[in-house]
Order: structure tokens, then sequence, then C-alpha cells
């Protein structure tokens, strides 16, 4: 399948209501592509998701990955 292929096909399942979960299983992530051709495959489908969402979705993997880097106790006072 080729990059516009693969472009209409992420269009088509956005437009009908497919969730980008659903794109990213279905269209990219196997996709035998390189990883800049994934990426801005990802970033089109990205495109459609609503942009309050967009906002709040990275703002809640920025909070989960400001979690991760936490420094943990060490338990000395």
């Amino acid at each position: 399948m080729t990059t516009g292929k693969r472009q209409s096909r992420i269009a088509k399942m956005m437009e009908r209501g497919a969730t980008f979960d659903q794109v990213e299983a279905d269209v990219i992530d196997d996709a035998p592509c390189d990883p800049d051709e994934k990426a801005a495959l990802w970033l089109y489908a990205w495109s459609f998701v609503p942009r309050a969402q967009q906002r709040y979705e990275a703002n809640q993997h920025l909070r989960r990955l400001a979690a991760l880097n936490r420094p943990q106790p060490t338990g000395e006072a």
C-alpha cells in the first residue's frame, strides 16, 4: 500500500468515526514504512482529532511523564 493510500484510508476511517487509537493500530503501527513516513501518517491522523481533545491528551501524557521522572524517596530524613 502506498503512502497516499494509507493517507486516504486514515481520512476515511476518521471521517466515519474511528478513534485515533483504532487508526494508529490498523493503519500506522504495522505499516512497512520508515520512521519519518510513520510520523507523518501519525500527524495526519492526529489532525482529525478535535483541538480540545488534542490539548487534553497532550497534558495527560506530560503529567504521566512528569510522574515517572519524579525523584524517588530514599527513606532518609
